[in-house]
């Protein structure tokens, strides 16, 4: 195999119009394989996927192998490169292009998935001497979460994460690559233009049969099929997640200005969102409605209470019951996956002969922001207490002791935040340095 022979590698977020622009790239010049190898259209994608069936299903074998679909908020690590499944993986698909497109010059593959695998195709494509260029497709994040809605009913904090997973992986790990940005709107609106752009940034040659292309390219294309199409200016003011509107805005830049893509303070910023990403995917890839309280507690039970609460920003109050409660340690964990919270009120309770609850115990906010705490905390102005919980596993303790037995119970003030809320998003940055000070450390979870 010699220098020559060139792969084009299409990555983007799944409903992000790769298929069409993967069909694009083949029409002016591009080997995909055998119509036969494909995975065969369907109601989803009518005009064809564009995809090798192979590729995908090894790619859907990686993933199941550390437990993830397609779906997945998480970032695959590179450390799975060095096990044996990874390796097994590796050495079919490297004979998957040893056998269908190694007399190729120029082809091209999109599978969504690869942005998940980048590094690993990279080892492959450098080992069989074949240079690789990227086309990276970007769609507006709304449409892409309407489309996730109607195909799979994924919430929208849900296509958010992955839309971050994939976009960031796709642009961390194509850093001083050769690499090329376009938006879906863009092609739909005018493909020739998009093609063009993808043409001379790759250095492909341009068909000499310019009416032959028009004449499939417009048999190819059909608006029709485009469901979802908002405003990017919009967009960019309306999505309610921060990192998601960053990303996009930073993104469109790139599309206007391509050099972006290898200045020093572009590639910082996608460092920054990444870390940023990873920080926060388990928030993100919850997609819980509400969490779970628990509180562990010293009596003749020795055991756990729980109670369950909603994840919407707003104050509520929630009394677990501690039924013969004795000792002097009662300890909370206030969420059970990382996040953001704040107590506002806290204290412990006694039934009476009457089957009320009198408090016994008050902690005052000035106390709460004392408390030892396994989280990362910040002290707040408002004499609340709020917690960034890293791991999902926050404890604190309360210095309480019973003096006798009998039927208590705490009453806990307590919110926990979305993660779109820009208080969360504020603490997040301001603690990243700190979260990265342990990583170096060790002493992270």
């Amino acid at each position: 195999m010699n220098d020559t022979k060139t792969a084009i590698c299409v990555l983007g977020m799944h409903r992000s119009g790769t298929s069409s622009i993967t069909k694009g790239i083949h029409e002016i010049g591009a080997y995909i394989g055998a119509y036969s190898t494909l995975v065969p259209p369907d109601g989803d994608n009518p005009r064809g996927f564009w995809e090798h069936q192979k590729i995908v299903n090894l790619h859907d074998e990686a993933l199941q192998g550390m437990g993830l679909n397609w779906a997945t908020a998480t970032h695959v690590s590179e450390s799975w490169l060095n096990e044996a499944s990874a390796r097994h993986v590796r050495d079919q698909l490297r004979d998957v292009v040893m056998q269908e497109f190694a007399e190729q010059d120029l082809w091209v593959w999109k599978d969504p998935r690869t942005c998940l695998f980048v590094p690993m195709w990279q080892s492959i494509l450098t080992s069989l001497n074949i240079t690789t260029k990227y086309v990276i497709v970007i769609r507006n994040p709304l449409d892409v979460a309407q489309s996730l809605l109607r195909r799979n009913g994924f919430s929208r904090q849900k296509s958010f994460a992955l839309w971050l997973n994939y976009t960031l992986s796709s642009l961390r790990t194509t850093h001083g690559e050769t690499r090329v940005v376009v938006e879906y709107d863009d092609y739909m609106k005018d493909w020739e233009s998009s093609l063009q752009q993808i043409a001379s940034a790759l250095n492909m040659t341009w068909p000499k049969d310019n009416d032959a292309l028009q004449a499939r390219m417009k048999a190819f294309i059909n608006p029709a099929l485009q469901h979802s199409r908002s405003n990017p200016d919009e967009a960019i003011q309306t999505i309610e997640m921060s990192l998601v509107r960053e990303l996009y805005g930073l993104c469109r830049k790139a599309i206007q200005d391509p050099g972006l893509l290898q200045d020093d303070e572009f590639i910082a910023t996608i460092d920054r969102m990444d870390r940023e990403y990873k920080f926060m995917f388990a928030m993100f890839s919850s997609h819980l409605d509400g969490f779970t309280m628990e509180c562990s507690y010293h009596g003749t039970q020795n055991g756990k209470a729980q109670v369950q609460g909603p994840i919407d920003d707003e104050f509520h109050e929630y009394i677990i019951e501690m039924p013969s409660a004795v000792g002097n340690q009662v300890s909370i964990f206030p969420t059970t996956f990382p996040g953001m919270f704040e107590i506002s009120e806290l204290a412990i309770q006694e039934r009476s002969t009457d089957g009320t609850y009198d408090e016994v115990y008050t902690l005052t906010p000035a106390k709460l922001a004392q408390l030892p705490s396994t989280a990362l905390s910040m002290r707040f102005p408002d004499g609340g207490l709020k917690f960034l919980n890293l791991s999902g596993q926050a404890q604190f303790n309360i210095p309480y002791s019973f003096t006798e037995r009998g039927d208590y119970a705490l009453r806990v003030v307590m919110k926990v935040y979305r993660q779109d809320h820009p208080v969360y998003v504020n603490v997040v940055r301001q603690a990243l340095p700190v979260y990265d000070a342990q990583v170096r450390r060790g002493t992270s979870a």
